[in-house]
């Protein structure tokens, strides 16, 4: 598969869009930003529409968008433009997370009342995803920052030494509800430790794993809520809710789940020591290996299209054109391989 593969990266690197090839060279080769080649598709990145359209929205300031969190936001803006990977020192994304060092009352926009609730409890309030588009950025060596993982090591701990998966819940007005004192991982907690490296002991690699063991062994997870006074709140559940599912046999939204998943866990770095992980990336690889190295299903949810605070993977201006959207897919697919440690992607381009 090796060979079929790195025509497939071949092809994508002449015809893809300058995104999906500069990663390729930066993630799956390898290669140092200061090579031509990639500085050049800097230039294209700085260029691509999408990336125009949400530097549109920057202020002098480098805040981009009028809230922090939501559909017109920071957040969404700066993960789109790591997403496009343009790299932490180009002017724009300088500026963006330079404004997001001192972010003031903003911080709090776009999010409910209880965020600052949350936070005290180590879950997914403002400054935990503050924490999460730093981590995007590459950047992981500020004091709050370190806080923040630490709380996300808390909750995959909460999974691994539970007697059993109602334990950290409660009833409550008829709901499900986390008992206070316990830190549940949602999905900030989940890119938190996905994309950063530091806190990667062997025993916290171990933790970990046998924590996403448990979440398989008890998948699908029922739906909870937090409690906030007499409020009850919906967390952050995106793509949290099943880690073991069945492939193919998903409809289009929960592919969408399962690709932002699936990449969040082969990030972690867990894949090779939960055997429900390695069967559905080795399933991915079978279906890839079925036609010739590509991902081919024809996928159209709309959650795939625009990149926000929590889906979007679209890298490619549109999918009108079907390689185009054979590309996105493939890419993804090529990364959850790689960071899986399925296959030792080798290529000369």
């Amino acid at each position: 598969m090796i060979t079929m593969l790195n025509k497939v990266i071949d092809e994508l690197l002449e015809k893809a869009c300058p995104a999906i090839r500069y990663r390729v060279r930066r993630e799956i080769l390898h290669q140092p930003p200061e090579m031509p080649q990639l500085q050049a598709l800097q230039d294209l990145i700085l260029a691509d529409p999408a990336v125009r359209q949400t530097l549109a929205a920057q202020g002098p300031d480098g805040w981009i968008g009028r809230d922090f969190h939501g559909a017109d936001s920071m957040e969404g803006g700066i993960r789109l433009l790591c997403e496009k990977g343009m790299e932490p020192s180009q002017p724009p994304l300088a500026r963006a997370l330079q404004a997001l060092t001192h972010p003031g009352e903003r911080l709090g926009k776009g999010l409910a009342k209880a965020g600052p609730s949350l936070d005290a409890q180590g879950l997914d309030g403002p400054e935990l995803i503050r924490a999460v588009v730093f981590a995007y950025a590459g950047i992981e060596d500020r004091p709050d920052l370190q806080a923040k993982i630490r709380h996300a090591l808390q909750a995959f701990q909460t999974v691994r030494d539970m007697g059993s998966p109602d334990e950290p819940f409660e009833p409550y007005r008829g709901k499900r509800v986390l008992r206070q004192g316990f830190i549940w991982p949602g999905v900030y907690h989940l890119r938190l430790l996905a994309f950063t490296q530091g806190w990667r002991s062997a025993a916290n690699m171990k933790m970990a794993a046998e924590a996403v063991q448990r979440l398989v062994d008890y998948s699908p997870l029922p739906v909870y809520y937090l409690r906030w006074g007499s409020q009850l709140i919906a967390p952050g559940l995106f793509c949290m809710d099943d880690f073991n599912p069945s492939l193919p046999e998903l409809d289009d939204n929960g592919w969408m789940f399962w690709f932002h998943r699936a990449e969040l866990l082969a990030r972690l770095g867990v894949v090779p020591a939960v055997p429900a992980l390695q069967r559905q990336v080795h399933k991915l690889a079978e279906m890839m290996n079925d036609n010739d190295g590509w991902f081919t299903l024809r996928l159209e949810s709309p959650y795939f299209r625009k990149i926000g605070p929590y889906a979007g993977l679209m890298l490619e201006q549109d999918w009108r054109v079907p390689r185009r959207r054979i590309y996105d897919l493939t890419f993804r697919s090529l990364l959850i391989l790689h960071y899986s440690g399925y296959l030792d992607l080798q290529c000369g381009a």
